[in-house]
């Protein structure tokens, strides 16, 4: 039912029309009394509106993979015929529109990821030539601990601070800003000696929690980014395909701004009687 004034019937009856409905009649006095008592707002407008969004970020999902460039840029011409199709093809049209949406959201999380991986290999990389299992640095009796100083401080220096519990220093590399360290000591004097060698600008490292050296660990990480850009692909080549899709996602978009202009038209002719 749509209640309208009169100065809007014929343009809100074209738009009805356009979407099948075939006749009107008026309404008596009696059946409206209390309508425009209190004005709430229409959740009608509010879905409509949200189906609209979606369409229109689906739409600018693969505006680049169209050979027409731009929203809506030279749609075709359309037959009264399928515009009147589209409510029974929505849930198919929909249904493009999600997988549109889970392609880009699942393309995010592979560029997070991808950045992630890329940030841990960087910081991994001074210690590849470090042999040990990380994720096995202790025994019974030793601790092996590994961590960074500023490149000015000896391993001569660090040594003589521990003087008291002993302690053996690897350096497995350097850099401009620091020394990466392996300092064995015993496992009971672990404690001490991380305080001791704190105080002097040593720096612990947590390695990630994986199994192998630090150059196996690399390797996996590598071959791990080598398959998510693969994926990357293969979504493109979806959102691609979908791309094709476009120009009845656009009648789509069409036929739910129709029927979001005749409810706006409605309500805020309601909403003006009221006022007055």
């Amino acid at each position: 039912m749509a209640i309208v004034p009169k100065e809007n019937a014929q343009k809100i009856t074209k738009e009805l029309m356009w979407l099948g409905c075939v006749e009107t009649f008026p309404l008596n006095a009696e059946d409206f009394d209390g309508l425009f008592d209190e004005q709430q707002a229409n959740p009608d407008i509010t879905a409509a509106s949200k189906r609209l969004e979606k369409i229109t970020v689906a739409l600018n999902s693969v505006a680049k993979y169209r050979k027409k460039k731009g929203l809506f840029a030279s749609s075709p011409d359309i037959t009264r015929e399928e515009f009147e199709k589209v409510p029974e093809r929505a849930d198919e049209l929909y249904g493009y529109i999600e997988k549109i949406s889970d392609a880009k959201s699942r393309q995010s999380e592979i560029k997070t990821r991808i950045n992630s991986i890329e940030s841990a290999i960087a910081q991994l990389k001074p210690w590849s030539e470090l042999e040990h299992d990380v994720s096995s640095l202790s025994t019974n009796q030793t601790e092996l601990i590994c961590g960074t100083v500023p490149n000015h401080i000896s391993c001569d220096e660090l040594c003589a601070s521990c003087e008291e519990t002993g302690i053996f220093i690897e350096q497995i590399s350097n850099d401009r800003e620091s020394r990466y360290l392996c300092v064995y000591c015993l496992k009971r004097d672990s404690d001490v000696v991380l305080r001791t060698l704190s105080a002097q600008g040593f720096t612990k490292i947590v390695f990630p929690a994986r199994e192998g050296t630090v150059k196996s660990i690399i390797s996996s990480m590598t071959s791990e980014i080598g398959a998510l850009e693969k994926e990357t692909e293969e979504l493109e080549a979806s959102l691609m395909q979908y791309s094709q899709k476009s120009d009845e996602l656009e009648l789509l978009y069409d036929y739910e701004k129709s029927r979001l202009n005749i409810l706006d038209t409605c309500n805020g002719s309601l909403s003006t009687e009221t006022a007055s």
